[in-house]
């Protein structure tokens, strides 16, 4: 028994299968791994779930225009004031070029998106921030579109 501390294992023989190198190729988006768990799970499942990780509760950051897609009746939103983008007021150097790559980043032209729609067949309007675009920080164009969907759900 104590003899066993002091010898050698023996040596245990498997069989290997030689690699050429090459990975498999799983097409782009099929799985998603979850940053909090590190779990990775077919990307429709998270997406069925909300964007919910089944494992940890983990919530994947989604856009504003998916999370509309989630809450409102398909088909049945309608962008209001879309065309309303910033301006450089103060003459930031700069500024202009990084509004240029948040637009082309997120497809936004504002951090955030306004519209009519309607959830269960009732009419709403529905404004809804994005953080990939400048982290949805509030400037004026945003004050402007929070103002007027506020004043068009009066209405409606």
């Amino acid at each position: 028994m104590l003899g066993d501390l002091f010898t050698k294992p023996k040596k245990r023989k498997y069989a290997t299968i030689p690699s050429d190198g090459t990975k498999a190729d799983v097409p782009e988006g099929i799985m998603t791994k979850c940053p909090e768990c590190k779990k990775i799970m077919y990307t429709k499942e998270l997406q069925k779930n909300l964007m919910v990780c089944n494992y940890c509760g983990f919530h994947h950051p989604i856009g504003a225009k998916a999370r509309i897609d989630m809450l409102v009746d398909e088909g049945s939103f309608e962008e209001i004031d879309a065309s309303l983008t910033t301006a450089n007021p103060l003459g930031f150097e700069d500024y202009m070029d990084r509004i240029e790559k948040d637009k082309q980043k997120s497809g936004l032209n504002e951090a955030i998106v306004t519209g009519h729609a309607t959830i269960d067949g009732n009419p709403l309007v529905i404004a809804v921030m994005d953080s990939h675009f400048r982290m949805a920080s509030m400037g004026s164009v945003v004050g402007e579109k929070i103002f007027r969907a506020v004043e068009d759900a009066d209405k409606t």
